[in-house]
């Protein structure tokens, strides 16, 4: 299942490397806060990050601690879509760990969040009872019922709307009416001689 708040995870093309950098600051802790991520670093040595106005990335080496500059000319203008976009090249582009571990956990926080909103989607009616007649033809209406916690008229509403589907065939015998799915009818096997227009 794909989410659009899913970072663009297309390649990145490598930073230049550069003799000197260029460009305003930007605090990494302000960066993930606008982006809406939640920060997992601890340390005392943050990235040093630069924008400048120009149209390509590059990084400027020093030892230990390397300059990212990024290219401005080509950021969103919306506050959290810039901040997800410089993260999403510091971490795809520059390999920077803090923000490779920063956008490592967003993605598993929201992988756990389409989850549980998928899990905690109610299954439909017709599906519950369907599933309960697979396993238990001839239930009857209390039957279902009971097994499955649903309300008695809400199972009646349901079994005769699949009913008039064609899904479930419904007996009475007396007072008590037993339900069972209708498997759909097999289709007849062609042998290959008719398939190639060859009779026998």
């Amino acid at each position: 299942m794909i989410d659009n708040a899913v970072l663009d995870l297309t390649p990145i093309r490598p930073p230049a490397l550069l003799p000197k950098a260029a460009g305003s600051s930007e605090r990494f802790v302000d960066l993930v806060a606008d982006a809406g991520f939640t920060n997992v670093v601890s340390t005392n040595v943050w990235p040093d990050i630069r924008v400048h106005g120009g149209n390509f990335d590059f990084k400027v080496a020093r030892p230990g601690h390397p300059v990212y500059c990024i290219a401005g000319g080509n950021l969103p203008a919306a506050k959290e879509a810039r901040a997800r976009e410089i993260l999403r090249r510091l971490a795809y582009g520059f390999h920077d760990w803090a923000a490779r571990e920063t956008v490592a956990r967003y993605h598993r926080d929201l992988k756990r969040k389409i989850g549980q909103d998928y899990a905690s989607k109610p299954i439909p009616v017709s599906v519950r009872l369907r599933r309960f007649l697979r396993k238990n033809p001839g239930a009857t209406i209390g039957e279902i019922a009971t097994a499955t916690g649903m309300a008695q008229p809400n199972v009646s509403r349901g079994i005769s709307s699949l009913s008039d589907q064609g899904l479930v065939k419904v007996e009475r015998f007396g007072r008590e009416v037993r339900c069972s799915l209708i498997e759909p009818t097999p289709v007849p096997e062609v042998e290959e001689t008719s398939r190639f227009g060859l009779g026998k």
